[in-house]
């Protein structure tokens, strides 16, 4: 279920990784689209890792920075498992900017979400203290593709 709520509502490791992904826009790179996005995870240990969009003049080899931070998170901690994932973002276009995690971002959290074996917690930061908060990637792609589908 995606539940609209605001910063204040939130719980201190809540609030402490929106800050993060607020924080990892620093280091985006979106000189083709200005859309600068930021993620953070927070893991079981209470450990956080961030990531941000890395754009390329081929559109194709761009990627999100949600996959930045969890593919991150698969090489270097991935038996410390993913509670929690936030996304911010800014752009000229838009006074209150929303970044849902695209399709191919969906997969992998979920995927990462089956690796860690815990549900993730997303919060996606839509500025002027409004937050979506989604309880678990299944929420956000209902029909995933599982790894269990390529066993015979």
């Amino acid at each position: 279920m995606i539940v609209k709520t605001d910063f204040q509502s939130l719980n201190k490791a809540e609030k402490d990784l929106v800050l993060a992904s607020r924080l990892a826009i620093v280091n985006a790179y979106a000189p083709y689209s200005n859309f600068y996005v930021g993620a953070a995870v927070r893991l079981q240990s209470g450990k956080m890792l961030t990531g941000s969009n890395q754009e390329n003049a081929v559109y194709p080899l761009s990627l999100c920075a949600e996959r930045v931070c969890l593919l991150h998170w698969g090489h270097a901690c991935s038996d410390d498992p993913v509670v929690a994932l936030s996304v911010s973002c800014e752009t000229p276009a838009q006074q209150d900017p929303v970044a849902f995690p695209c399709g191919s971002c969906r997969q992998v959290i979920l995927e990462s979400q089956q690796r860690g074996g815990l549900p993730v917690e997303i919060l996606v930061d839509g500025g002027d203290d409004k937050i979506y908060r989604i309880d678990d990637a299944k929420d956000l792609l209902p029909f995933g593709f599982e790894a269990d589908f390529l066993k015979k």
